[in-house]
């Protein structure tokens, strides 16, 4: 997924785009100076029989991304939120 990471009234905050997933699908971690973002993207549509896909643009499966934290960032005060599919 994309990210942004901006420090805000002195917070460092990463954002992900993660549309179409619950806070289930994804697993946050902050490992080594790291925040460690991974998740799966199910596909939505069985395809059976003759029917078939014309157009697939959108990525399915596992995904992982390792976001190195600013040194400053305090990560005893972590939190995470969730909101319209921005992580």
């Amino acid at each position: 997924p994309a990210i942004d990471v901006v420090e805000r009234e002195g917070r460092f905050v990463v954002r992900a785009d993660v549309p179409g997933l619950s806070p289930d699908d994804i697993r946050l971690e902050i490992r080594d100076g790291t925040l460690v973002l991974e998740g799966e993207r199910r596909q939505e549509i069985e395809v059976e029989g003759k029917e078939g896909v014309y157009r697939s643009e959108r990525m399915y499966g596992r995904f992982s991304r390792v976001i190195p934290l600013p040194e400053a960032a305090d990560l005893d005060k972590a939190a995470a939120r969730f909101e319209n599919g921005v992580l």
